[in-house]
C-alpha cells in the first residue's frame, strides 16, 4: 500500500498529506477576517460527546445530517 507523500502545503505552509485537487486546505488562513476557531472547537466537542453518548457508528452519515441541519439554520437566520 502506498503512503501519501507529505510535503509543504502551498496553501497553509505546513507539512501534511496532500489536499485533493480543487479543495481548500482546512489549515489555510481564512481571508474573510472571521475567527472560526472557537466555533469549530466547540462544534468538535459537541460532536465528540454525542458520538460517544449515543454510540454513533456511521460518522459520515452523522456529519452529513449535521451539515444539512446547520444549512437549514443558516438559511432561516435573521438578526432581530
Amino acid at each position: 500500500m502506498l503512503r501519501p507523500s507529505f510535503g509543504v502545503c502551498p496553501q497553509c505552509g505546513l507539512s501534511h498529506p496532500p489536499v485533493a485537487p480543487g479543495e481548500i486546505c482546512p489549515m489555510a488562513e481564512d481571508k474573510s477576517g472571521v475567527d472560526f476557531s472557537k466555533f469549530f472547537k466547540d462544534l468538535k466537542n459537541i460532536c465528540k460527546n454525542h458520538i460517544s453518548k449515543k454510540e454513533i457508528k456511521d460518522h459520515k452519515k452523522f456529519f452529513g445530517l449535521l451539515t444539512i441541519e446547520i444549512q437549514k439554520v443558516l438559511d432561516n437566520f435573521e438578526i432581530k
